[in-house]
């Protein structure tokens, strides 16, 4: 018999009723719930009191972040000590935290380390339904056509490949619709965790409320330089802007911190076994008001000190300015690489189009110190009308003051070079000769200088060149062609190559 048979309701009120029972005991779940989450003092597996740190009682957070995926934690927070043994549950603590490096120190009398263990978050459905085996339950169901919501009680039989129910005289194996675990149920959530939390076991010599600070190393923090460099009009220098590029990838927030960036990477050792967690990606953009700050040296690296405090929430990214505009020395270049084919036996490579590079030296700044963190280069330019365009878009090192590096643009549109093997005479097995031509055409109203690159194999001997090549390393040569406007060039050589 139904429960609106059994009070005398049509089955619509019937429904009805349930429908607001099962919304009551929904209430009085949350309200279990969170009130075992906001308790301040929770019971471990152990029977043992574990005295929750939230994040309220944080007096001071500092973070270093490095450029290789690691940041360095410092929080301090007020705890509450008990002369002797104390179980601590930390709440806030990176779930990418390397372990292994935890330290606390504390000006309290004698506190000391004994133990340590990251508790996941266990306020889980399926952890609630393994402690609702065997109990009843009910098995909410929406009619797909009138949308009304029925509700059947149900015992949990098993969840071993998947939910298990007896509804009445019947066998639900993963039944369509949703279990609801009514309030009554003992659930046991006072051990159940909604947040992951450091648990450690500290020895105090006092009474009363003191400082800690924990200290750890954690994956999951990085920054990097994003620049925005403008050509100037005669194509000698670029005017460069930096951003800092901060990302926090855990699940956590850090909030007012005090943070440093250090430029350089370091050994972070083998890396441990990352602790799961759900992938939380954002992405925010907000500047800073305050002026950039200045590097200083720190041993092989350098470290950039944020006059302001910095929140940095789950998944989210964070720019800040890294130094105020400067001007970059460059030379523009149109290079060829590799249009060869050696032992190929003829057959003509191109039309290709030659690479558009920028070399940019790094200049010195006062004091001599004026580091450019790795990072990506965006290239804008000037047209003769209309608004900026942009160039293209490369990688830079870690370049030191007085340093050169290069950026790669993208390729020319009216530039552009076939080659073709002339001549290929085998010596023995393991030598042969072979001469290469090179036409370089520009389709330009200017004339324009192109180097052409070209790597040897080793054993290599230049025989003849209609030009003189320079070395760049010791098997690769560059060759610099003046090509005049709407007009081409041509390169040829021969060299053996083998013994």
């Amino acid at each position: 018999m139904s429960d609106a048979q059994s009070t005398g309701t049509s089955p619509d009120e019937g429904t009805r009723t349930r429908c607001c029972s099962i919304e009551t005991r929904g209430r009085i779940l949350a309200a279990a719930a969170g009130a075992a989450i906001g308790a301040a003092a929770l019971t471990g597996p152990a029977g043992a009191e574990d005295r929750l740190v939230p994040l309220e009682a944080r007096r001071g957070l500092d973070i270093t972040v490095y450029q290789n995926d690691l940041g360095l934690v410092a929080d301090r927070r007020w705890v509450a000590l008990n002369e002797g043994g104390n179980r601590l549950a930390i709440d806030g603590v990176s779930p990418s935290v390397i372990a292994e490096s935890l330290s606390v120190a504390s000006p309290a009398e004698g506190l000391s380390l004994l133990e340590q263990a990251w508790e996941p978050a266990n306020l889980t459905p399926q952890v609630l339904l393994e402690r609702a085996l065997g109990q009843r339950v009910l098995l909410v169901s929406r009619d797909p056509v009138t949308g009304q919501e029925t509700s059947e009680e149900a015992v949990l039989l098993s969840l071993a490949a998947g939910p298990v129910l007896r509804v009445g005289d019947r066998i639900e194996i993963a039944p369509a619709g949703r279990i609801v675990l009514p309030g009554e149920l003992d659930l046991g959530l006072q051990n159940l965790r909604a947040k992951p939390a450091l648990l450690m076991s500290v020895q105090s010599g006092q009474t009363g409320a003191a400082e800690l600070e924990l200290r750890y190393l954690t994956h999951g923090l990085s920054w990097r330089a994003d620049y925005a460099a403008t050509l100037a009009a005669d194509g000698t220098s670029l005017r460069l802007e930096a951003m800092v590029t901060l990302a926090n990838a855990t699940e956590v927030a850090f909030e007012d911190a005090a943070l440093r960036l250090v430029a350089g990477e370091v050994n972070t050792g083998p890396r441990p076994q990352p602790m799961p967690r759900q992938a939380m990606m954002r992405a925010e953009a907000s500047m800073a008001d305050a002026a950039p700050p200045a590097p200083e040296p720190a041993g092989e690296r350098y470290v950039y000190t944020l006059p302001d405090p910095v929140s940095l929430g789950p998944g989210e990214r964070r720019q800040i300015a890294l130094f105020t505009p400067r001007d970059i020395p460059i030379e523009r270049k149109l290079r060829f690489e590799n249009i060869v084919r050696f032992q190929s036996g003829g057959g003509k490579i191109g039309p290709v189009p030659a690479s558009l590079r920028l070399e940019l030296t790094n200049p010195a700044g006062e004091g001599g110190q004026a580091p450019l963190p790795a990072g990506t280069v965006r290239v804008y330019e000037s047209p003769e009308t209309g608004p900026l365009l942009f160039v293209g878009a490369d990688a830079i090192a870690n370049t030191p003051a007085g340093n050169t590096d290069t950026l790669d643009l993208g390729k020319a549109f009216d530039v552009t070079a076939t080659s073709r093997q002339t001549a290929l005479e085998r010596l023995s097995d393991r030598s042969y000769e072979t001469a290469q031509e090179f036409v370089v055409r520009n389709a330009k109203g200017t004339a324009v200088e192109v180097e052409v690159a070209v790597d040897f194999p080793p054993g290599w001997k230049m025989l003849e060149e209609s030009s003189p090549h320079a070395a760049e390393t010791s098997g690769r040569v560059i060759w610099t062609v003046e090509v005049p406007a709407g007009g081409e060039a041509t390169l040829t050589f021969r060299a053996r190559i083998g013994q």
